[in-house]
C-alpha cells in the first residue's frame, strides 16, 4: 500500500506513522476524486509507542463517566506516583500508561473506586402546582355541606345523610353479589361526620402531596382514586354480606402504597444507571429505605386508627387500599414509566387528562347509584 504521507523522508514517516493509524475507509481527497479504496487517517495521541491505554477498561460497564470521575482518576495517579499522559478529546478519551505500571494503575483505580462512596439517591424532579392536590381534596367540604344541609331538593337525589349512604355506600352484598361496582367509587366521596372528613383531607394531602412529585397532580389523583376503588372491591368480597362502609380513608393508604411503590421503583431505576456493583446494591439500599419510610408512617397510622374506628369506616379497607396502592403504583411504575417521566406541554395535557377521567368517572358512578336508589 502507498505511504499516506509521500514525499517525505523515511525518519518523518516512521515518526508520523507512530502518531496516525491508517485504517480502511474513505478518505476526503479520494471522495472528492472518486475514489473507492481511500484511506482515512485516525489520529493517535504523541505518547512513547509502547504505553498502553486503560481508559477502555474503566469505561466498561459504566455508564457514570465524565469530567468529574477522569479528574479524579488522574488525582490517584498522581497521589501513587504513576507516569501517564491524558488525552481528552470526545468521544475519543485516552489514558496511557507505561506498560510495566499499567496493571498496577488499573488496580488503584479501581481500589479507588470501590472505596469512594456510592451518590445520594437523587430526588424525583421538581413539579409545580403540586398543592392543588389538596384543593382537589377540599372540594369535598362543600359538597358534604351542601349534602348535610339539604340543599340537594331534587327528587332523584336522597334527602337524608342515611339515604346518601344507602344509595352510594360500600355495601358488601351489592358489590359482591348485585355487581353494583360503582360503590367502590361513590363511597370514598361519603363520611360520617365532619371530624371524619377533616382527618381524611389532611391525612390525604400530607401523603398526596409527595405522591405528586412522582407524578403530577391530575395522573397521582386519578391514580389514588382507582388504588382507593380496587382497595373496596377486594374489601367487599372479604367482608360479611352485610357490611356497610363509607369514607375516603381507603385512598389515602392507597396513596400511601402509591408512595412507597414509586420510591422504590425511582431507586430501581437510579440502580439500574449506577456503574459498580457495590454503588448499585447501596443505591437499592437507598430505594429500600425510601420506600419504607411511607409505608412506615402509614402502618403507624393504621395501628392508631386501628382499635378505635369511627363509624362507618373500616379497618380491613385501609390495609386493602394499602396493598392496591403498592400493587398499582408498582404496575405503572414498570410497566408505562413513561407516564412518569414526561415534561412540558405533554405533561401538562396528561395531568389534565387524568384530572377529567377522575371527574368524569365520580359523575358517572353517583350517576349509576342514583338510578338505581
Amino acid at each position: 500500500m502507498a505511504s499516506p504521507f509521500p514525499g517525505t523522508s523515511s525518519l518523518v514517516r516512521r515518526t508520523l506513522r507512530r502518531a496516525w493509524r491508517p485504517r480502511p475507509g474513505r478518505s476526503a481527497s479520494s471522495a472528492k476524486n472518486g475514489g473507492k479504496n481511500g484511506v482515512r487517517l485516525t489520529r493517535r495521541p504523541l505518547t512513547p509507542p509502547y504505553w498502553r491505554n486503560i481508559a477502555p477498561s474503566l469505561r466498561k460497564n459504566r455508564r457514570d463517566t465524565g469530567p468529574e470521575r477522569y479528574r479524579h482518576w488522574l488525582l490517584v495517579l498522581q497521589a501513587k506516583g504513576f507516569r501517564y499522559r491524558f488525552f481528552d478529546r470526545p468521544p475519543l478519551v485516552s489514558l496511557y500508561i507505561p506498560p510495566v505500571a499499567a496493571k498496577a494503575a488499573l488496580h488503584e483505580i479501581l481500589a479507588f473506586e470501590k472505596e469512594r462512596p456510592p451518590l445520594p439517591l437523587p430526588q424525583p424532579p421538581e413539579r409545580r402546582g403540586l398543592y392543588w392536590y389538596a384543593a382537589l381534596l377540599a372540594a369535598l367540604i362543600p359538597w358534604h355541606r351542601a349534602r348535610w344541609d339539604g340543599l340537594f331538593s331534587f327528587a332523584a337525589l336522597p334527602a337524608a345523610a342515611r339515604d346518601w349512604l344507602t344509595a352510594g355506600g360500600l355495601d358488601a352484598y351489592r358489590v359482591s353479589v348485585a355487581g353494583e361496582w360503582w360503590r367502590t367509587v361513590t363511597s370514598l366521596t361519603l363520611h360520617a361526620d365532619a371530624a371524619h372528613l377533616v382527618s381524611n383531607l389532611v391525612m390525604g394531602a400530607i401523603f398526596g402531596i409527595p405522591l405528586c412529585r412522582h407524578t403530577g397532580v391530575g395522573f397521582g389523583f386519578l391514580l389514588t382514586v382507582l388504588a382507593g376503588a380496587l382497595g373496596n372491591l377486594s374489601t367487599a368480597y372479604l367482608r360479611p354480606a352485610s357490611f356497610l362502609s363509607q369514607g375516603f380513608s381507603t385512598a389515602v393508604f392507597a396513596s400511601v402504597g402509591l408512595l412507597a411503590a414509586f420510591a422504590a421503583a425511582f431507586a430501581a431505576r437510579h440502580a439500574a444507571a449506577t456503574a459498580a456493583d457495590h454503588h448499585r446494591a447501596a443505591a437499592v439500599k437507598q430505594g429500600i429505605l425510601k420506600a419504607l419510610i411511607p409505608l412506615g408512617a402509614g402502618l403507624g397510622f393504621l395501628a392508631m386508627l386501628g382499635g378505635s374506628e369511627a363509624p362507618g369506616v373500616d379497618y380491613l379497607a385501609h390495609t386493602m387500599g394499602l396493598a392496591a396502592g403498592v400493587i398499582l403504583g408498582l404496575a405503572v411504575a414498570f410497566g408505562a414509566p413513561c407516564l412518569l417521566t414526561v415534561r412540558g406541554e405533554k405533561n401538562t395535557a396528561l395531568q389534565w387528562i387524568s384530572l377529567a377521567l377522575a371527574t368524569g368517572l365520580f359523575a358517572a358512578c353517583w350517576r349509576a347509584a342514583l338510578a338505581t336508589a
